[in-house]
């Protein structure tokens, strides 16, 4: 049982302590929790970074799953709001379909670098607190769609329901998360930025049907992003050669000699298709439409 708290996906009290994480940014000693129920991944409490750090660390870039959105939702012609819209990156891959977006970011200085790409868009500047609130736009959009963006949400729910009221009848939520399976984390080389205050949640595919069935949408697809090579290969590597005894580790030679011996191409490529079986891609891809209203909590 938790220490007072609940998953804030499907508000069980049933969880596994996992860990203990101190932050350096906030001082803060987060416990961090798996939902013996959603196997939501969650820490206590949900104190959220400081909305300046994303404004210096944030990162803006082409992401595997801009282009897998229109391959399965086909939306041509459509109007579509973007929360944490970044440099337009995302924006470019709608226009090419004809889409209209309306993109909103905390961070001042990419909404202007956005607005100068000349992208068929409405972008804004809200504050991080109102970044939760479209009230401010009427119209309502065919899609709603955010990346990586969930886990750093103290409040899903709220925050879910915020896009629900923002969505045309029959609109598209979609989203984007690390995947708690992916690589690093099953060789337990979590990454820095993978822990609170940065992300507070951290998601599966049980998770992930779990909290739309609750915010009222209906799951569409569900995708994992390629496992690659590179990122079996990296941490095989690293983790097999901490293994070695620290005489072959402290001999150049006998390194290099044990390095080829191991990870021949093919035998890593052997040991890729047996891991592959076990762990996931970096990211996974949600879309749902609007389903039932919201069922709450459980008494």
């Amino acid at each position: 049982m938790s220490d007072g708290h609940r998953c804030p996906v499907c508000f069980s009290d049933a969880a596994t302590k996992i860990g203990q994480h101190a932050s350096s940014e906030n001082g803060i000693n987060y416990s961090l929790y798996e939902c013996e129920n959603c196997r939501l991944g969650y820490c206590d409490p949900p104190v959220p970074a400081e909305s300046s750090y994303y404004r210096d660390m944030e990162w803006y870039g082409e992401r595997w799953e801009f282009q897998r959105v229109f391959a399965v939702t086909q939306l041509s012609n459509g109007s579509i709001l973007e929360i944490g819209c970044g440099e337009g990156h995302f924006i470019r891959h709608a226009n090419e379909r004809r889409n209209h977006v309306v993109g909103v970011d905390f961070n001042d200085e990419v909404v202007d670098r956005c607005r100068r790409r000349g992208l068929d868009a409405d972008v804004v500047c809200l504050d991080y607190d109102r970044m939760k609130d479209f009230s401010c736009f009427q119209k309502p959009f065919d899609m709603v769609v955010f990346f990586h963006l969930i886990e750093h949400i103290e409040n899903i729910h709220e925050f879910l329901g915020c896009c629900r009221k923002a969505l045309a009848e029959n609109g598209f939520l979609v989203f984007s998360t690390p995947d708690r399976s992916r690589a690093n984390v099953y060789f337990r080389r979590r990454e820095t930025w993978d822990y609170p205050p940065h992300h507070l949640t951290w998601w599966g595919e049980t998770a992930a049907r779990e909290v739309l069935q609750r915010s009222g949408f209906e799951l569409c697809h569900l995708e994992n992003e390629p496992l690659y090579f590179r990122d079996i290969h990296r941490n095989v590597v690293s983790s097999t050669l901490e293994l070695l005894p620290k005489t072959i580790q402290g001999n150049a030679w006998c390194f290099r000699a044990a390095y080829y011996l191991m990870f021949s191409r093919s035998a890593l490529l052997y040991l890729s298709n047996i891991v592959s079986r076990t762990i996931s891609g970096n990211t996974l891809l949600v879309i749902a439409r609007l389903g039932p209203e919201s069922v709450g909590p459980k008494a």
